[in-house]
């Protein structure tokens, strides 16, 4: 797996080994290459982009909309769609199934593509009432 990381690129080994850190960029001084294992790759995440926010909600439903509002934005504009789907619309599927197709493109339109993820925002709805009864709390 190799993550691109602004210097260069990041290469991890295999899951279950311990990761592999190799710096391929050119002239950095970022840190020398080693065996790292989970807890400090952690802590070198959490050292280059600090302590990351707590999840906007703990309900699952929310959780499948949070990653569904507002396809490929800023983390600052899909909260922004989120309290808007929140306050305009509601999070519960049964309040998705009725809402407004444009209502609901007016809160995806913070991401791209707003009436291909209004249209899946409908969809996870649908799949939460007909497989779950539109609970997914366990």
């Amino acid at each position: 797996m190799s993550v691109a990381n602004g210097r260069g690129s990041v290469e991890f080994a295999h899951i279950d080994k311990p990761y592999q850190y190799i710096d391929t960029s050119v002239g950095s001084r970022s840190m020398p290459d080693k065996q790292l294992n989970l807890r400090e790759a952690i802590k070198l995440l959490k050292k280059h982009y600090g302590r990351p926010l707590p999840p906007a909600t703990a309900d699952p439903f929310e959780l499948v909309l949070w990653e569904n509002v507002a396809y490929l934005a800023s983390p600052t504009r899909r909260r922004d769609a989120f309290a808007h789907l929140q306050e305009t619309v509601g999070t519960t599927p049964a309040a998705i199934m009725a809402a407004d197709k444009r209502a609901l493109e007016r809160v995806t339109a913070r991401g791209i593509l707003k009436g291909t993820f209004a249209a899946k925002l409908r969809e996870c709805a649908r799949i939460a009432i007909a497989e779950y009864d539109g609970d997914l709390v366990p």
